[in-house]
């Protein structure tokens, strides 16, 4: 959604007086403020593993590496530091899947990195 957002005040040249922001942003933030509980415990004993996969329109072309900071932190957040296992490549320089445009991935790893740029 912040994506579409963005795009579409960028592309229709909407004059605007507010900030889009993600909600990655707002999570991290009051997790860290304590405003938002969150606890790990529950994965103590399990250890199941965790990962993210970045995604295109959110980190590369919308908020960069900053926002893929703010999910890890919350994923790490819910599910235990020690239980989350990031993917290579991430953040900016991630593979795309192709889900945010509609469509798989050509196949290629070249298409891969570029669709998303």
């Amino acid at each position: 959604m912040t994506f579409s957002v963005l795009e579409g005040l960028k592309k229709f040249n909407i004059e605007h007086n507010f900030v889009v922001k993600n909600i990655y942003e707002y999570y991290a933030k009051w997790i860290r403020e304590g405003r938002l509980k969150v606890s790990s415990d529950w994965n103590r004993d399990l250890k199941i593993k965790f990962t993210v996969q970045d995604p295109c329109q959110i980190v590369r072309k919308s908020f960069g590496d900053p926002i893929a900071e703010d999910l890890r932190y919350v994923v790490k957040a819910v599910v235990g530091e020690e239980n989350f296992v990031d993917m290579q490549p991430n953040r900016s320089n991630n593979y795309c899947c192709g889900g945010g445009e509609a469509f798989c991935s050509q196949g290629s790893k070249s298409n891969a990195l570029l669709t998303g740029s």
